[in-house]
């Protein structure tokens, strides 16, 4: 196996594959994946969006800097302006008063010595010259004066004027800059605009990660596309799967080899719960055993999470279940076609409020394999019973901090559902969910639902499944946790005489976790309770199992002790009851890891097993590390069961991993 992560042209791009030869029956076990990382990608730009938003900041404080300082010369010159034009004033005006004190001096002197007899003669042009020459040197020294005024005037203009413009080119660069950085704080998923006034080259960088930030996904081998709105269900595939967001257009595309889906598994519990259609909706999987060759394309108006329209196409090579009642031929292919109206309203003045609105149909693939059509597409649009449809409302109630959520889900009885994921055919579905947070420390939910077949009535029983439950956590303080939840089942058969037979079932748990510490020693301990009653299509058991977890951390060890009873009580088989009780002690440093622990299981009976298990793992160079495993494995829980001679023919586990990390 290999994950490893890639930087090409810029790109951060993950490559990863599995290969063992140990077969699981989902048929996925053995793969390859090129995918381009898309966290990685938005991390990446959000950092240079940060980094470009860093220098944008940088810049605007320093033209902010330059603008004060430039406001506060402006403010001194605009104060020395004022000086001056009142200086400037005050010379002009003495200007215009020496012409007229000139002639008075002279009119002042000529009656002064006319009036006085003791004066025989009346002053000359001497006399009248000295005092034209004292008034003329007052007058240039003011003319002298007014022109420095107006000099000194001119020459703080001048630099004011310099100031001015300055300031403004300052100011209309602050207004672009915060254009931009609004530009780049509003831009949708790092997708960076391009800037009148940027270099060529920042462009192009804003239009690369415009084109990336556009692809949502892009995977190459194993891939797991959602090929509908009527759940959350992905298929698993080998092949092609990109989805690309353009603005508000939205393009989804896959094609590749469907992978099986059929689940088998080693717990018991699970297994009933699989074999009962649509149980507790927890473990629904169809029976796929014959790969097919998919195609799907949804595309439309809007974003996955947001309102849209969208328009979806799907493309099957290969229809068939293994148990669809088809016939013994299994070379023929039967392919199938849909078309799917995936619509999504947010409505604005209903804030929260989402209304999922979902109708699709699909050809008949038994009607296409039976010749009772030429073709999926004539199936396609006809009146076969093959329609899939859904209505789903999300209302929530900020003032009760509750979420409501309710649905109806149609699906057709002839309705091709292999490209689908785990949905079954011939299902009506009514639901109700809600999730309330009463107090700091509490969260509950409620949940109803009801599953009724025979949608068409071709069956001679109708099953009916009725679920109602809840569940609930919380913390009582920081290092107290609780939970809990129960689902309460009804099976209801009903036949063509109205004969009812009913079965009552439920599953139910809680637990309690918490944490605390003792001088530097920090531990952790979880005790859990779960009890389930299943009917399955041939016999109703009862499993119960309590179990008891601690966890203590000292500077390089941590020991983990637990204790487990397990009852199963199947109407088929024997009762069984077991304890197991296992400690394990780690040591770990910076080079070495040391796990030892034992295991050991006692039954009712009085009979015991015991194992256990080393295991090593050490650091051999920064990129090369080795781990050894062995274990003997031992029996007595419903949760890891296998066919006793095999388990007792070879109870162990040996392994060896050589580990290689690329940097």
């Amino acid at each position: 196996e290999g994950d490893l992560g890639l930087n090409a042209m810029g790109l951060p791009l993950r490559f990863s594959y599995n290969y063992s030869s140990f077969r699981n029956p989902l048929g996925v076990n053995n793969f390859m994946r090129f995918s381009l990382d898309t966290e990685k990608l938005k991390a990446q730009t959000q950092t240079k969006r940060q980094e470009r938003l860093d220098d944008l900041n940088n810049k605007l404080k320093k033209v902010n800097e330059s603008k004060r300082a430039l406001s506060s010369k402006l403010g001194y010159g605009e104060v020395l302006q004022q000086r001056l034009e009142g200086e400037i004033a005050r010379c002009k005006k003495e200007l215009q008063v020496y012409p007229q004190a000139f002639i008075d001096k002279k009119d002042s002197l000529a009656s002064s010595y006319l009036s006085d007899s003791t004066t025989s003669s009346v002053p000359g042009d001497s006399l009248f010259q000295a005092n034209q020459d004292s008034i003329s040197q007052s007058y240039l020294n003011a003319q002298q004066s007014y022109q420095e005024a107006v000099n000194n005037y001119d020459t703080i203009q001048l630099a004011y004027n310099k100031c001015k413009k300055a300031y403004n080119a300052y100011d209309l660069l602050l207004t672009q800059l915060n254009e931009k950085r609004a530009a780049i704080q509003g831009s949708e998923g790092g997708f960076l605009r391009t800037f009148v006034g940027e270099k060529s080259n920042s462009i192009a960088a804003n239009q690369k990660e415009g084109l990336l930030g556009k692809i949502k996904t892009f995977d190459v081998g194993m891939t797991y596309p959602q090929t509908t709105a009527l759940s959350d269900n992905s298929v698993p595939m080998k092949g092609l799967n990109v989805a690309v967001q353009h603005k508000q257009w939205y393009t989804s595309f896959a094609a590749g080899a469907l992978m099986n889906n059929l689940m088998v598994s080693n717990d018991i519990v699970q297994n009933r719960l699989l074999y009962a259609q649509n149980l507790f909706n927890q473990f629904d999987f169809q029976e796929v055993t014959d790969q097919g060759f998919l195609v799907n394309v949804k595309s439309g108006l809007g974003t996955v999470d947001g309102s849209h329209a969208f328009l979806g196409f799907r493309y099957l090579s290969n229809a068939k279940m293994s148990l669809d009642g088809m016939g013994a031929d299994t070379n023929e292919l039967v392919p199938t076609v849909a078309l799917e109206l995936d619509l999504r309203a947010k409505p604005n003045f209903l804030p929260g409020t989402v209304i999922d609105l979902v109708y699709g149909k699909t050809s008949d693939s038994k009607k296409v394999k039976n010749d009772l059509r030429s073709g999926p597409l004539n199936s396609l649009f006809s009146n076969d019973r093959t329609h899939t449809s859904l209505l789903k409302v999300t209302q929530p109630f900020k003032r009760f901090r509750s979420v409501l959520t309710g649905s109806v889900r149609w699906l057709d009885p002839d309705a091709d559902v292999k490209s689908l994921g785990v949905l079954q055919p011939n299902n009506l579905r009514y639901e109700v969910k809600s999730t309330h947070k009463l107090l700091k420390h509490l969260n509950f939910g409620l949940n109803y639902r009801l599953d009724r077949n025979n949608l068409d009535y071709r069956m001679d029983t109708t099953i009916t499944l009725s679920i109602v439950g809840g569940k609930i956590d919380g913390a009582i303080s920081q290092s107290l946790h609780y939970f809990a939840s129960l689902n309460y089942l009804v099976q209801q058969e009903q036949d063509r005489d109205d004969f009812l037979q009913e079965r009552n079932n439920y599953m139910y748990g809680a637990g309690i976790s918490a944490q605390y510490k003792v001088n530097d020693i920090s531990s952790s301990i979880i005790l859990n309770y779960n009890d389930y009653l299943l009917t399955d299509q041939v016999s109703t058991a009862l499993f119960r199992n309590i179990g008891l977890q601690h966890l203590t951390n000292w500077t390089a060890f941590t020991n983990g002790f637990s204790v487990n009873y397990f009852e199963s009580n199947e109407e088929t088989t024997d009762r069984m009851k077991s304890t197991i009780i296992g400690d394990e002690l780690s040591y770990q440093n910076e080079r070495l890891t040391v796990s030892v622990g034992l295991k050991c299981a006692f039954q009712e009976n009085g009979t015991s097993d015991f194992g256990g298990k080393i295991e090593f793992i050490t650091q051999i160079t920064k990129a090369l590390s080795w781990s050894v495993l062995a274990e003997k494995l031992v029996m007595g829980d419903f949760y890891r069961s296998y066919e006793q001679a095999r388990f007792n023919r070879f109870p162990y586990v040996i392994s060896t991993n050589l580990n290689f990390t690329i940097h």
